[in-house]
């Protein structure tokens, strides 16, 4: 857990402005403009979309599943620590909780 949080950091550090070098490193090394847009604050409660084949047959039954985010494969893919199950997912499919902190 502590390395995607480690790896998280270093994404989004890559993509600030450094003023040594008059850019962002990504922008150096790529020649791109960096996207941000993607970017949540780590930690956040975050919800994860449980697929249809896995879920129970039963109309009641759970669709997602709680966790906390923990930081970013790309700029689609989440990774998100599930407490109930122990593990560390990377999914497209969230729902990312940011007004519970305003």
């Amino acid at each position: 857990m502590l390395k995607n949080l480690n790896l998280a950091i270093i994404h989004i550090k890559n993509r600030t402005y450094n003023s040594i070098i008059n850019k962002t490193p990504y922008k150096a090394l790529t020649d791109k403009k960096p996207q941000i847009g993607y970017i949540k604050i780590i930690g956040l409660l975050a919800y994860i979309l449980v697929p249809k084949e896995t879920r129970k047959s039963s109309k009641l039954s759970k669709k997602g599943n709680k966790g906390i985010l923990l930081g970013f494969e790309s700029a689609n893919n989440f990774l998100i620590y599930i407490p109930n199950e122990n593990k560390v997912i990377s999914t497209k499919n969230v729902i990312i909780k940011e007004d519970l902190i305003r």
